[in-house]
């Protein structure tokens, strides 16, 4: 969650964190509000979800390196991490009709977020002959409930880009 300009901004991360535990939820939005009042009060620090944090960006390189090998670097988009312009790169990107799209920035109302991977597939929407499906990757040997629901979330949010939701969305 953050604040753009006077409207809050929620990740689909946001709305399972609300989902789990509408205080925690809560304090997220405090410590955007009245940071002050956090004072003194310190993350916590656990070193064991940091090493799962790290494993998991390298898994997701790991399928980034993979699409590349399968389909050649010019069929690949790589959307930079530079706030002002990520959402533009990404429509940019669908437009341009690349196979696969990595970090791309969807929006949609107040929810926004990064989808691993947007992967085409051929029907039609508003782009063309094609369309895209959200692809995450994870670190689990099961599918868990907020796996789905921040697909669900990517897929809602394609559909205001491409006029279409997708048929499906991949773990």
């Amino acid at each position: 969650m953050y604040k753009k300009l006077n409207t809050y901004l929620y990740s689909p991360s946001d709305l399972v964190l609300f989902e789990r535990s509408p205080f925690a939820s809560w304090m997220a939005r405090l410590a955007i509000d009245k940071p002050e009042q956090l004072v003194g009060i310190d993350k916590d620090q656990d070193k064991m979800m940091s090493l799962l944090a790290d494993k998991g960006l390298q898994h997701e390189s790991n399928y980034l390196e993979q699409f590349k090998q399968d389909l050649g670097v010019d069929h690949v988009c790589e959307i930079s991490t530079n706030k002002e312009t990520r959402a533009a790169e990404t429509l940019k990107a669908m437009q341009a009709g690349y196979q696969v799209i990595f970090q791309a920035y969807l929006e949609r109302d107040s929810f926004a977020g990064f989808a691993d991977f947007l992967v085409r597939k051929a029907g039609v929407s508003e782009l063309g002959d094609y369309y895209y499906e959200a692809w995450d990757t994870k670190l689990s040997q099961s599918t868990k409930t907020y796996f789905i629901i921040q697909l669900c979330c990517y897929s809602w949010m394609l559909e205001a880009v491409q006029g279409k939701i997708p048929d499906h969305a991949v773990v």
